[in-house]
């Protein structure tokens, strides 16, 4: 779910982003939060970034990452709305005991080969509307590529300047 309630992280006019994160270095899994999370939304191309990350002490806090991340707006009230819709209060420290680093990033489009639950696949079976909160794991091995973070950016990039 999106900072505005929205089934994706990011919705662009013809892209939609969605954003997974784990801490799991074994296998590549995303926890998928809900029956449509990655059902296409009309007219918008699909994506999934993966982030995999790993407890580092000497690694970046969430703490450091929103501040920074705050000082590239030119306008922050903008940036701290979005904050303040994920729970996020500006002036409280948010966790300095959070400390990582990045391990793997990927980025990859969803298509009709990517495995997930639709919704018209299972509503004729049930009666769909009395399913609250459905979770499921998706294993990505072999389905997604690595990218270092250069081709992360060009590729968001890419996407963004489809848009």
């Amino acid at each position: 779910v999106g900072p505005h309630g929205a089934r994706h992280d990011f919705l662009f006019d013809k892209a939609a982003i969605e954003v997974k994160t784990t801490t799991r270095t074994d296998s590549l899994v995303a926890e998928v939060h809900g029956i449509d999370q990655f059902e296409t939304v009309t007219d918008k191309q699909s994506w999934l970034m993966f982030v995999q990350i790993e407890w580092d002490p000497t690694g970046l806090s969430l703490d450091y990452l929103i501040s920074t991340t705050r000082e590239l707006f030119i306008d922050k009230s903008k940036f701290d709305e979005k904050l303040k819709l994920v729970g996020v209060k500006i002036d409280a420290q948010i966790n300095s005991s959070f400390i990582f680093t990045k391990k793997q990033l990927y980025l990859d489009a969803v298509t009709s080969k990517f495995p997930f639950l639709h919704l018209d696949t299972i509503s004729h079976a049930i009666d769909i509307g009395r399913l609250r909160g459905i979770g499921y794991a998706v294993s990505l091995d072999g389905l997604c590529t690595a990218l270092d973070e250069i081709e992360l950016k060009n590729k968001l990039f890419e996407i963004c300047e489809k848009c």
